[in-house]
């Protein structure tokens, strides 16, 4: 059977591109203490990741932000609703991998796995959209291992363009870190050097004390009380 590709970009928007998936305005994504809607979420913002197969979260620090507007699907479960481009991949319980969204809908899967008080869970996709609308679409990029965040309730890839292994060699002032390298941090106590990539101007900041760059280079904060 084959996939549903109706992620397209339309109306002359510049679509996410070749590589860029994208979850609907709207989506409530977990951060720490609560959720907010994709569309507020900035580089240096701080979301919530999981791992699929043990449940345990961890906190990930958005690194990139892709905004477009395209055609979406929509799958609905009894734990609520994802609208997404129909390339988005999603995680699904059934294969234990990330699938374009399209298979919700072309049969292919049939479960979701969600989030919520419960526990991680799998859940039933009762009725599926090939044509949910189209919509303003927003992905992100988190700086974790897992590669994910929970969108209303469900995990889903964080696929982006900015996708890129960070780097192990940074600089600060114009000296040269390398990660895992001891620094100090602005209130005096002891960090260790955390080398990432950012795209466009951030400030990545750690109880208080910050360093931006822009451009995409390399940047060094502490990861003191962290």
């Amino acid at each position: 059977m084959k996939r549903l590709l109706a992620g397209f970009s339309v109306m002359g928007s510049v679509a996410c591109g070749p590589t860029v998936y994208c979850i609907a305005r709207g989506a409530q994504v977990r951060v720490p203490g609560g959720t907010r809607p994709i569309e507020e979420l900035c580089n240096g913002d701080v979301v919530v990741c999981v791992d699929p197969l043990t449940g345990v979260t961890a906190e990930a620090m958005i690194f990139a932000v892709t905004q477009a507007r395209r055609e979406c699907v929509q799958l609905t479960t009894a734990e609520g609703a994802l609208v997404a481009t129909s390339d988005h991949p999603v995680y699904s319980p059934e294969r234990k991998a990330y699938v374009p969204a399209g298979d919700w809908v072309t049969g292919q899967c049939t479960q979701l796995l969600s989030v919520c008080e419960r526990g991680i869970v799998a859940v039933n996709v009762d009725v599926t959209s090939a044509y949910a609308g189209v919509f303003d679409v927003f992905d992100i990029t988190v700086d974790h291992p897992l590669h994910n965040f929970i969108a209303n309730g469900f995990v889903v890839h964080n696929k982006s363009k900015a996708e890129t292994p960070c780097p192990t060699v940074c600089s600060l002032n114009g000296l040269t870190v390398q990660q895992g390298a001891p620094c100090a941090c602005a209130e005096g106590s002891m960090g260790t050097a955390e080398c990432r990539r950012v795209s466009g101007p951030v400030c990545l900041s750690c109880q208080g004390s910050s360093n931006s760059t822009d451009g995409g280079e390399p940047v060094l904060i502490d990861s003191c009380n962290r």
